[in-house]
C-alpha cells in the first residue's frame, strides 16, 4: 500500500492517482495481492484508456485525464494487466512534466514479455456501474471514505507544489485543479498523499496538506466478489 511511483515525463496523474488507490484497496480486500509483482500498470492505462473511452483523437494520456477514467474503464473493458505485462514508459522527473511532456505510445496489444498473455495479466478489481462520480469537497465524507475503504484520488492545485521539500504543503487551497494525486491516510490537520514524482521528491514521495486543498475527490468502485486476483 502506498507504493510510490514516478509518473516521469507525461501528464498522466490521472492514471497513477486512480491506480494507486486501486493497486492499495485490492492488496487490502485479498491478501493474494502482494508483493513486487502486485502493480496494475501505468503504462497500459496511459496508452488505452482514453482512446477506448473518447476515441483516437484523444488517445494521447500524456495530454491529462480523470481518475474516473480509470474506473470506467475498469468496468467497461475487464480490468487492468499488471506492470509486468506492460512496464512503464516516461522517464525523467515527474515534478518537470510542466514544462517536458512527452506522448503516450500506442496502446500495445500484447505483453512486453511475449511469454506472457495479455488478456490473462488483466486484473478486474472493481464493480462501478454508474454509481461512480467525482465528489466536491467533503471533508466529513472523504474522511469515511478513507477509513472504510482504503485510498482514494482527489484533485488539487500543483503550481506550488514542485517547491515542496518537507512539512504541511499550505498552497493549494485556491486556483483551478491541475493534478491528480491519492491520498492514504489523514490526521485533524491534514490529508498524507502519495504524489506521482518519484521517491527524491518530497517526504520520499509524499506529502501533506490540509483537506482545504482537495477539488474534488472521486472514490472508486467497492472490490467485487468477481474480481480476479491472480499474479500469474
Amino acid at each position: 500500500i502506498g507504493r510510490i511511483h514516478n509518473r516521469g515525463h507525461c501528464g498522466s496523474c490521472w492514471a497513477f492517482g486512480a491506480l494507486q488507490a486501486l493497486d492499495s484497496r485490492m492488496c487490502i480486500a485479498d491478501p493474494d495481492f502482494t508483493g513486487s509483482s502486485a502493480d496494475l500498470s501505468r503504462g497500459f492505462a496511459a496508452s488505452c484508456i482514453k482512446e477506448a473511452l473518447y476515441g483516437s483523437d484523444q488517445a494521447d494520456g500524456c495530454a491529462g485525464g480523470l481518475p474516473i477514467d480509470v474506473f470506467k474503464y475498469v468496468e467497461t473493458e475487464g480490468g487492468l494487466p499488471l506492470t509486468s505485462c506492460v512496464a512503464y514508459f516516461a522517464e525523467g522527473a515527474g515534478s518537470e512534466h510542466f514544462q517536458k511532456n512527452g506522448v503516450a505510445p500506442p496502446c500495445p496489444t500484447a505483453c512486453d514479455d511475449a511469454a506472457q498473455d495479455l488478456q490473462k495479466s488483466k486484473q478486474r478489481p472493481m464493480h462501478v456501474g454508474n454509481g461512480v462520480k467525482q465528489y466536491k469537497p467533503d471533508e466529513k465524507y472523504m474522511k469515511q471514505v478513507l477509513s472504510s475503504g482504503g485510498p482514494v484520488p482527489y484533485a488539487l492545485n500543483a503550481q506550488m507544489l514542485s517547491y515542496y521539500d518537507s512539512g504541511i504543503f499550505n498552497y493549494a487551497c485556491w486556483g483551478n485543479a491541475n493534478h491528480a494525486v491519492t491520498a492514504i491516510g489523514y490526521t485533524s490537520e491534514y490529508i498524507v498523499t502519495a504524489n506521482s514524482w518519484g521517491e527524491d521528491w518530497g517526504e520520499k514521495g509524499y506529502f501533506r496538506t490540509p483537506f482545504c486543498s482537495v477539488q474534488w475527490f472521486t472514490p472508486p468502485g467497492p472490490i467485487s466478489a468477481g474480481s480476479k486476483f491472480s499474479l500469474e
